[in-house]
């Protein structure tokens, strides 16, 4: 696995993992509702403070990522998510 900082062109492969994350807290009763992904803007935010970092496969595509933001020199995780086929491989500890 390597984990890279992400860029622009990543947003929609980022997107495509969020979603595809929320079926494991669904199936597990934890969550509801439609899920939604981050936006552009969101995105950008984490990306802008250069932390914003992609999982990838040993084909490059994106499994995981995680995005941040240092405020009052505290570090805030705003979103952190693997798809769920990375989970099930114990990808999670990559991170």
């Amino acid at each position: 696995m390597l984990i890279r900082a992400a860029v622009f062109s990543d947003f929609a492969a980022l997107r495509f993992v969020e979603l595809a994350s929320f079926e494991t807290p669904r199936n597990a009763g934890a969550v509801n509702g439609t899920p939604t992904a981050s936006s552009d803007e969101e995105l950008q935010h984490y990306l802008g403070h250069a932390l914003l970092y992609v999982a990838c496969d040993q084909e490059g595509s994106a499994v995981g990522y995680c995005g941040g933001y240092i405020a009052e020199r505290f570090l805030h995780i705003g979103e952190m998510d693997v798809h769920p086929v990375g989970s099930e491989r114990g990808w999670v500890g990559g991170f």
